[in-house]
């Protein structure tokens, strides 16, 4: 519900009621795991309220249990996917810094094995919404660094991907507006590349995709492809008023919002 602060508070009382229970138990490797799992919650709301240097604290502190976990028992799939979320999270707050190439390693080495993973059938669909995750973070750095074909490709693996979620009516809010948001990356990119058209289709599409559930929807991951497409549509008005609700929530992308025509 956009409800960040209030989050953010329940995420802490759990990840410290949790943090108790392993202490307690500290040979219980599922304690463990459901701490470090605790904690990335707190990581994704922090990424977007602008505390990047707690994140980032969080983010290490759960990758060396995970690390740890899988290293013990490397068959449990629910260790390894959790240790893949936090290594892409880790990719992104990279990102967000600058620092590309150590992004970019943390983003291909998760493709590798979420590859594996999709080829269960049991984690297939989860497994594919990380690879989603991971290879828009690889087309944000191509962009970022100028590699602007191959990022082109890498917003079609995420695309690709995400259409099978789609498929599988697995759209909620959140999943809606990661569709949403390749599409907004996508035009960006066909923009850079001289593809006006296709640009416009891809904007108009993903404006499309959310034009029914902007008006009533809470989440910022639905509402900040939202902003981005408007603003690029050129309807700076209609943008502003959506800005201004994610800004009063304490909503910061860790991405920057398009730069607007002078």
């Amino acid at each position: 519900r956009g409800q960040l602060s209030d989050a953010l508070d329940y995420f802490e009382r759990s990840a410290a009621d949790l943090r108790s229970l392993s202490l307690e138990q500290p040979d219980d490797a599922e304690r463990q795991h459901d701490w470090a799992a605790s904690v990335q919650w707190i990581v994704e709301i922090a990424s977007i309220t602008g505390d990047i240097d707690r994140a980032d604290e969080l983010v290490d502190q759960e990758l060396l249990i995970f690390d740890d976990l899988v290293a013990r028992d490397e068959d449990n799939k629910e260790w390894l996917r959790s240790s893949l979320t936090a290594r892409i999270s880790k990719g992104y707050l990279l990102a967000a810094r600058g620092v590309w190439d150590f992004a970019r390693e943390n983003a291909i080495a998760s493709t590798a094995l979420l590859e594996e993973l999709i080829a269960d059938e049991s984690t297939e669909l989860a497994a594919r919404e990380q690879l989603v995750d991971a290879y828009r973070l690889i087309a944000w750095i191509g962009h970022a660094t100028g590699d602007f074909a191959s990022a082109l490709d890498s917003s079609q693996e995420a695309l690709s991907n995400m259409q099978v979620v789609e498929q599988a009516g697995r759209l909620n809010d959140d999943r809606l507006g990661k569709l949403a948001s390749i599409y907004v990356a996508r035009g960006q990119l066909q923009a850079v590349l001289e593809q006006p058209e296709q640009a416009q289709q891809s904007w108009q599409h993903a404006a499309l995709l959310l034009s029914d559930r902007a008006s009533t929807a809470r989440s910022p991951l639905l509402l900040d492809p939202w902003v981005r497409v408007l603003m690029l549509l050129g309807r700076y008005e209609e943008a502003e008023a959506t800005y201004d609700e994610l800004y009063a929530r304490g909503y910061k992308p860790l991405r920057p919002w398009p730069e607007l025509p002078e």
